[in-house]
């Protein structure tokens, strides 16, 4: 609502100022205001002159009260507000004759330190005008109009225009007064000065126009940061610029209150809430000229931050103890008693499940006896203390290792899907190997190792059926597969490329003309 500080202050009180001791005139400014019309130059010259136009210092002075001045205002209402510019026509009230000077300047008991005149413009063809400076600041500080040679200015004839600044400090209602002197032509001219009231519509200082702000409705969540517009500000005044204001916000969560930016007429600036909840945001905004605040309150509800669980795929024997999921926040600042979690287990159960943190964020861990083998679907439900939930799907695949050693297939054709022949009489024409063909005397079971099985590890047996295979097979259990397979006298040995779960067949028996026979269902390793 102010204008630029570098102004000079109109205000109430009169000051009779003659032109101030250490002005130096300067002929800078234009003659480029409207023309009057002149009446003619007396024959003879003025009194004691050498003729017409008077010259060489006998011009009389123009007589008391020499002027008067109209002010219009900058804002084509019939207002002006302190730190604008304002426009005065001085016309004349008594004769001016060529040669004769009107020095025109703020009247105000003060001394000038900032730039009160912007502009001086004469009457084309009638005067001229000159923007003097003050000697030592070079500050404008009055309009000096003189009358040109040759021309009589009669009373009510316009003698020029001077724009002046209004001090950001005037009151309202001031009338605008002017200090103005009258002077005789030449050098040492005799002068005489008296202060008059500006009229017109910009002749009064208005009030300042009230300027509002309004809290935007924001969403935040926590954790993350706002940036965005807060508020925005509404001036009244025509020629008000954002840059006259200064916005700082109390954001309601016991930070330090900062200061904001302005992006046009809005309030903007950045913060981050570290938890959900309701605050009371309070953003002041200061004219800086004047030092007059207004204020705005609001309630912000900053929503808690999003939960992101992943499930996982585990293949495991009983009981099973694992990490069922992982899961991230979106509130970087969370920690492990923020959050609980329970584990579904498929198989109708559910139990509350461990959680601890890792550098990639959350998992999720449990144990649990399931009644039988298979596959189970997980359910993995997510909170956080202020409110935020999710769940996310796991696969649990329970299997059993086979007693006494391992059956063993080909290479040739597994894949996820496929079936299999892990037990038989014919198993070396059921099965295919990369490396060549399997003996004809191996039957399909492996008693070395005869605990798990792991990949990359070799096994081996007695040739035949020798090696007793179990009575029964789990219903999902542990395979190996391998690339080669290959008898000597004493042992079939082989390697362990793969280890794969089937889901057996029913009808194995440890008679190898009782085939063992199933599906993949999952890849244990690699």
């Amino acid at each position: 609502m102010r204008r630029p500080l570098l102004c000079m202050l109109f205000l109430v009180v009169l000051v009779l100022a003659w032109v101030p001791e250490g002005v130096a005139w300067a002929d800078t400014a234009s003659s480029d205001a409207p023309t009057s019309a002149i009446g003619p130059l007396p024959a003879g010259g003025g009194q004691g002159g050498p003729g017409p136009g008077g010259g060489g210092g006998s011009a009389p002075p123009p007589a008391p009260p020499y002027a008067s001045a109209s002010c219009r205002g900058p804002n084509n209402d019939g207002t002006v507000y302190p730190g604008q510019q304002d426009a005065c026509t001085l016309t004349a009230v008594t004769t001016f004759r060529a040669g004769n000077r009107l020095v025109v300047s703020p009247a105000g008991a003060f001394t000038p330190v900032d730039e009160a005149v912007d502009s001086c413009s004469g009457v084309s063809g009638v005067t001229t005008a000159t923007k003097d400076l003050e000697r030592k600041t070079r500050d404008p500080i009055s309009c000096s109009f003189t009358v040109v040679s040759g021309v009589t200015v009669l009373p009510g004839q316009m003698l020029g225009t001077a724009v002046f600044r209004i001090d950001v400090m005037t009151a309202p209602d001031t009338t605008i007064r002017l200090t103005v002197v009258g002077c005789s032509d030449g050098p040492g001219s005799a002068c005489g000065g008296l202060n008059i009231l500006a009229s017109g519509p910009g002749g009064t200082v208005s009030s300042d126009p009230p300027f509002t702000v309004s809290l935007i409705p924001l969403t935040a969540t926590e954790g993350q940061p706002y940036i965005g517009p807060v508020a925005t500000i509404s001036d009244a005044e025509p020629t008000a610029s954002p840059s006259e204001y200064v916005a700082d916000i109390t954001w309601g969560d016991g930070t330090s209150q900062t200061q904001a930016s302005m992006d046009g007429w809005s309030v903007i600036d950045s913060h981050t809430y570290l938890e959900e909840g309701t605050y009371f945001v309070t953003v002041t905004v200061t004219d800086r000229d004047l030092d007059h605040s207004t204020m705005t309150s609001g309630w912000v509800t900053v929503a808690d931050a999003a939960l992101h669980p992943r499930g996982a795929t585990i293949n495991t024997t009983n009981p099973l103890n694992a990490t069922l999921a992982t899961f991230s926040d979106d509130d970087p600042n969370g920690v492990v008693t923020d959050y609980t979690a329970t584990i579904g287990w498929g198989d109708g159960s559910s139990s509350p499940a461990s959680i601890t943190q890792d550098l990639t964020g959350f998992d999720v861990s449990g144990s649990h006896v399931y009644g039988n083998l298979g596959p189970y679907a997980v359910t993995v439900h997510v909170c956080d203390a202020g409110g935020a939930c999710s769940d996310t799907n796991s696969s649990v695949l329970v299997f059993a290792y086979t007693s006494g050693g391992n059956f063993v297939v080909g290479d040739g054709g597994v894949t996820l899907g496929s079936s299999v022949t892990y037990w038989s009489s014919r198993w070396a024409s059921a099965n295919t190997v990369s490396s060549g063909a399997p003996p004809d005397d191996f039957k399909g079971f492996a008693d070395h190792p005869n605990g798990a099985p792991a990949c990359g590890t070799n096994w081996s047996t007695t040739p035949g059926n020798s090696a007793h295979p179990p009575d029964t097979v789990p219903t999902y259990t542990a395979v190996i597969v391998s690339t080669s397979v290959s008898q000597d006298a004493a042992h079939t040995t082989g390697d362990s490329a793969q280890i794969v779960i089937v889901k057996t067949d029913s009808g194995y028996a440890p008679d190898p003309g009782h085939p063992g026979t199933g599906t993949i269902v999952a890849v244990l390793c690699p």
